[in-house]
């Protein structure tokens, strides 16, 4: 069986999944607390963790720096993205 976050690289790549991967921002499980996280991550949602963009400009200078994202899979492991 394909783990949440093998599903969503694949699914990204435009390879054939199994069965579709479903997932929430973090936003909604740390807000909408009458929702049963738990159990719904136990059925197969993933949860995508909030990444934060930063940017700074100056006159011929560009900075922009991206904190990785974090992908909660099923078996309660956190996942970082890989480095390319």
């Amino acid at each position: 069986m394909m783990t949440i976050r093998k599903r969503f690289e694949c699914a990204l790549a435009g390879e054939r999944i199994e069965r579709p991967a479903y997932a929430v921002y973090d936003w909604f499980v740390n807000n909408r607390t009458e929702v049963d996280w738990g159990l719904l991550f136990k059925l197969g949602l993933g949860q995508i963790n909030h990444a934060t963009l930063i940017r700074h400009e100056h006159p011929g200078f560009e900075l922009a720096t991206s904190v990785p994202a974090v992908l909660r899979c099923l078996e309660g492991r956190m996942f970082s993205p890989r480095k390319r």
